[in-house]
């Protein structure tokens, strides 16, 4: 990093720190609230990089404004003569977990099917799918929430009612998804509703549980004969075989789950039932208690003597506020979906999180110079102000905040609009560029954590 963007500030308050990553997308950095003494992630477009817009995703994580378990945006803008996103901080998602238990207990997936299938009905309530549902998607909270699930990666949901009706089924669509968890309509090229959310979701428990799934170990020389041949084998396998050696619960789940029909509201209830049962017989309380939970300590390190890391394919900010360089996970199959979105691995950053304030003035203040952007049009500008004609929120002078130390000062954090010249683009997900220096990243994170530790105890005195 060049001495002169370390100490770069954002929309005037968000004091740049560290980078944590860079790929394809761009790079996302630590940076500092000047005014909480928080901490955030800050990702920032590449420049000349052929991205695709935030619109679909601006607007459907409005929708899902609220929803507890979907994560928070702090402020969006474009900064330095780039698309910049500051955005809630969360812990380890579940592949992180399955690499170091390689399967999870009965009460553990029982707990996260609690909270996972109330995020999906209110997910669903609001009129939206989110087409991805797999571990990498599936992240825990932080500090106080670290027993709080939350969804991730709006990047590629939909909204399955328009004007109140739902969307018409359709054939020969675009494959939709992960080819791991990918619902068995997707592989046959069916559109996409509430159901296949739910037979993902499904293909996650019997993972976390096992281990592995039947087709994981398929390979072939192309992701498309992969994910036909996956879903060759999802079609013929019996639901009793899929969930052998399982309670009976988690098979009258997925058989619910595939008789849905395409319009079919699903019976969340009765699913949550399943799980209740099962705890109900094995004697266990559904008390948000994870096989992770006593891991870790009350101190800034885990119990292994590791430090958390940044969510993504290279990082994740974890139980403590910590940063660490972590191993990079296994690639999964994939395939280019509509809009030509990335369907790679999870990346916290990539998606646009809850709490948009739509407050009057710019999205996002122009920087010196002219943009890469200014020769595209975007309609991002139009559909940021039906949003806040939505939203009803009101007018708050430039500059105005909430003073305080937690999170939720960001609530009054004045969001501003992309110029109509400047074009909103879709981050992609961590490209394969590594942090090769980890111990020395390491060090100076450790330093961020004597910081952090430093201002608590000060704010504590004051």
């Amino acid at each position: 990093m060049q001495s002169q963007e370390k100490n770069r500030v954002y929309y005037g308050r968000f004091v740049q720190k560290e980078k944590l990553s860079a790929g394809s997308f761009g790079v996302v950095y630590i940076c500092q609230d000047k005014v909480s003494r928080e901490y955030v992630a800050i990702k920032v477009e590449k420049e000349n990089s052929n991205m695709l817009s935030l619109e679909r995703e601006i607007q459907i994580i409005e929708e899902l404004r609220g929803i507890q378990g979907i994560p928070k945006l702090y402020w969006y803008g474009n900064e330095y003569n780039s698309n910049c996103m500051a955005m809630q901080l969360l812990g380890r998602d579940l592949s992180h977990y399955l690499k170091r238990y390689r399967k999870f207990s009965m009460k553990c997936v029982c707990n996260l099917a609690e909270q996972l299938l109330y995020i999906i009905e209110e997910v669903h309530q609001r009129g939206v799918i989110h087409r991805d549902i797999k571990p990498e998607n599936i992240l825990m909270g932080r500090g106080v929430e670290t027993n709080i699930v939350y969804l991730v990666d709006f990047g590629i949901s939909k909204k399955y009612k328009v004007n109140g009706q739902h969307i018409p089924f359709q054939e020969q669509k675009p494959f939709m998804g992960t080819t791991r968890y990918a619902s068995i309509p997707a592989h046959k090229g069916y559109e996409l509703s509430r159901r296949d959310d739910l037979e993902s979701l499904g293909y996650v428990f019997i993972y976390l549980l096992k281990g592995n799934l039947p087709w994981q170990n398929i390979t072939s020389s192309s992701d498309k004969e992969k994910t036909r041949l996956v879903g060759k084998l999802k079609m013929e396998l019996e639901t009793k075989d899929l969930c052998k050696g399982l309670p009976i619960e988690i098979q009258r789940y997925m058989d619910y789950v595939q008789k849905l029909k395409f319009p079919s509201t699903p019976d969340y209830k009765y699913l949550l039932s399943l799980f209740q049962k099962i705890a109900q017989q094995q004697g266990f309380q559904l008390d948000k208690k994870f096989d992770w939970n006593d891991q870790f300590t009350t101190s800034t390190k885990s119990s292994d003597g590791q430090q958390p890391r940044l969510s993504g394919k290279e990082f994740e900010f974890g139980q403590d506020d910590i940063l660490k360089v972590s191993e990079k996970p296994e690639k999964k199959n994939k395939q280019i979906c509509e809009s030509n979105l990335s369907q790679q691995s999870s990346v916290m950053l990539n998606y646009v999180p809850s709490v948009i304030q739509q407050i009057g003035g710019r999205f996002g203040q122009k920087s010196t110079g002219r943009s890469r952007q200014n020769s595209r049009q975007s309609s991002f500008s139009r559909e940021s102000s039906l949003l806040k004609q939505q939203t009803g929120q009101t007018k708050k002078k430039e500059g105005q905040i909430h003073k305080g130390g937690q999170f939720q000062d960001f609530e009054d954090l004045e969001i501003q609009k992309i110029p109509k010249q400047k074009q909103s683009v879709q981050f992609d997900d961590f490209g394969d560029d590594d942090i090769n220096d980890e111990e020395n990243l390491e060090n100076k994170l450790k330093q961020f954590e004597q910081i952090q530790v430093h201002f608590k105890e000060h704010l504590s005195k004051s």
